[in-house]
């Protein structure tokens, strides 16, 4: 009877904590993955709006619906223009900035929460 001096390998517990540790990075990956694409969408848009010929002229109403139409057509549903959209105009430009948050449920007893913070400026012209 030979004893292997030397043993190579993982073991069934060493094999099922990776598994678990690898399953719970892509389960919050897929999670996370969703309002990462919607954070893109927004950041586009904004970006869009304030591209737009005349934008710096444009009331509180009209840029809202230029974002709204936008938002509509991309599917974003986080966000709520009337409560998050914030203008500061001044006399040499004006900022569109969209402050929100998502939470996201991983368990009943782990939330996460994401905060995005956008804006975009337009110079006067």
């Amino acid at each position: 009877m030979t004893h292997r001096s030397k043993q190579r390998g993982i073991t069934i517990w060493g094999l099922m904590i990776a598994s678990a540790v690898l399953i719970f990075f892509i389960v919050l990956g897929i999670k996370l993955f969703f309002p990462y694409m919607e954070q893109f969408k927004i950041s586009t848009a904004l970006k869009n709006v304030a591209a737009q010929p005349n934008t710096y002229n444009m009331t509180r109403g009209e840029i809202k619906d230029a974002l709204d139409r936008r938002f509509s057509i991309d599917g974003v549903t986080n966000v709520n223009l009337e409560k998050q959209l914030v203008l500061d105009k001044k006399p040499t430009h004006l900022t569109i900035r969209l402050d929100y948050e998502v939470a996201i449920e991983y368990t009943p007893e782990i939330w996460i929460l994401l905060k995005y913070k956008n804006s975009a400026q337009v110079n006067a012209r």
